[in-house]
This record gives structure tokens, C-alpha cells and sequence, in this order.
């Protein structure tokens, strides 16, 4: 699960608990190389039919909370690099207020 991707040199916050844009690139690099990415649905399709199986080595990439950081950094990598674009985006509760995440 990954949380914050970014320019973390030039965050406001770069002592952030967060992954660098390269190494995020790195880490997209191994995946393609070692895995086989897959989207929700699969994993889906996998549980409810046994005649479906999952590609050997499978790995399915999530982002937690919705930042902004995910719409703007991680999912043109995503877009451009793996596919399907695996990714789910936790939202927060709609009453509650979070500073940096996407809106509605």
C-alpha cells in the first residue's frame, strides 16, 4: 500500500513518511519485471468464478486516503507504465475535513 508519493525534496513537509517520485519509478520498474499487475475487478472475477484464475505472480497496487499526490504524481506513471492502471483510492468520510486530498 502506498501513501504519499511525491517530490519529497521540495514537499512542504520532506521529512514525510513518503516514497521520492524516482524511487517510485524504481519500485514500477521491479513490479514490471517481477509481476504481473492486475485491477480490482480481477481479484473479483477470481473469488466469484474458480474457473478464473489470478496470472502467476500477481500484485495489485493501492494508494491509501486520496491525495492529491496520487492524481497528480502516481497515476500518469500508472497510466503510461502498467496495465491495467491498478489502483483504489480510500476517500475519507464525507464529514470529515482533510487537508491535500482530492475533492469531490
Amino acid at each position: 500500500m502506498y501513501h504519499y508519493v511525491r517530490d519529497l525534496a521540495r514537499s512542504r513537509f520532506p521529512e514525510i513518511k513518503g516514497l521520492s517520485l524516482e524511487r517510485f519509478r524504481r519500485q514500477l520498474d521491479y513490479i514490471q519485471s517481477h509481476f504481473s499487475p492486475i485491477a480490482l475487478d480481477d481479484v473479483f472475477e477470481a473469488a466469484s468464478d474458480p474457473k478464473k484464475d489470478l496470472p502467476p505472480n500477481s500484485i495489485l497496487l493501492t494508494f491509501d486516503d486520496g491525495y492529491s499526490d496520487h492524481f497528480l504524481n502516481v497515476f500518469p506513471f500508472l497510466d503510461a507504465r502498467v496495465s491495467p492502471g491498478p489502483a483504489i483510492v480510500h476517500l475519507p468520510l464525507p464529514d470529515r475535513e482533510y487537508g491535500g486530498q482530492l475533492e469531490e
